[in-house]
């Protein structure tokens, strides 16, 4: 029975120069949950309450105008995320099957993989700056730079037993970045039409997409590889459109349409029997 505990104060302040949001948020978890002492023998190893985690969020944003018609924006803040139960739970009776040891190919030999109840939020700090100008009475261009630090993305520790049978545990280990900018180009409803255009580029890398890629490389007996890749959720180009067509008195009709490049993958064996 996880328990989840948030809450935050905000204050935005407008003097005649510059806008200020501030704020902060507390977040707190308790898995409620179980972590072995012994990792040598988990079936008969003692077990004790896993930790609770906390931590203050601060965000501050910060407007100031350079023009009638423009303004600066940057903006930073730290941000929280709870691990996916499935990593903190998965195999709570820490059973590890002797068949499955470390000839097992994928993916049987995933059965030898344990939650970590102790596993830490993903923490991210996030930092952007930006600026948005209208062009004459129907138009507004803004452009956005960004980049996020993100710690504690998960990983796996291989383990081996008394008895020489490889298991995997989920632990914080990884890091992954994201950087990129979106550019935003909008026009106001005239002349029986409204359009709103958008295009983000971003580069997302870190050490691993897959938790389990060091429990993998462990039962191939590889090294695994410590060097940033492409995360799976990196999408180098995406843009959107939104466009309204028509009169209010009469019909409007609207399209929403989005295109974005390919993600990375690799490409699964195929065994011929």
């Amino acid at each position: 029975y996880p328990i989840e505990f948030s809450a935050y104060v905000q204050d935005k302040m407008e003097y005649e120069d510059l806008i200020i949001n501030a704020g902060i948020r507390f977040d707190y978890f308790n898995p409620d949950g179980e972590v072995l002492t012994n990792f040598q023998e988990p079936a008969r190893s003692p077990k004790k309450k896993a930790n609770s985690s906390m931590q203050f969020s601060p965000r501050l944003g910060l407007a100031y105008p350079i023009s009638e018609k423009g303004a600066i924006h940057v903006s930073y803040g730290h941000f929280f995320q709870t691990p996916n139960y499935f990593y903190l739970y998965t195999n709570p009776e820490f059973d590890i099957d002797p068949l499955q040891s470390s000839v097992a190919p994928p993916p049987q030999s995933l059965k030898n993989t344990v939650g970590n109840a102790n596993l830490k939020p993903q923490r991210t700090t996030i930092y952007e700056i930006g600026f948005q100008q209208q062009i004459g009475e129907l138009y507004g261009l803004s452009m956005t730079v960004y980049f996020k630090d993100i710690r504690n993305l998960l990983g796996t520790q291989v383990f081996q037993t008394l008895e020489g049978i490889r298991y995997g545990r989920y632990i914080n280990r990884d890091y992954g970045f994201v950087r990129g900018f979106t550019l935003e180009l909008e026009k106001r409803y005239a002349s029986y039409f409204a359009l709103n255009l958008d295009y983000t580029y971003q580069v997302a890398k870190g050490n691993a997409s897959d938790p389990n890629n060091a429990f993998l490389d462990a039962q191939a007996n590889k090294e695994t590889v410590k060097q940033l890749v492409p995360l799976n959720w990196d999408r180098r180009h995406q843009l959107n459109v939104s466009l309204q067509v028509g009169t209010p008195s009469l019909v409007m009709a609207s399209v929403i349409a989005r295109y974005g490049s390919g993600m990375p993958y690799t490409q699964a064996s195929r065994v011929v029997q």
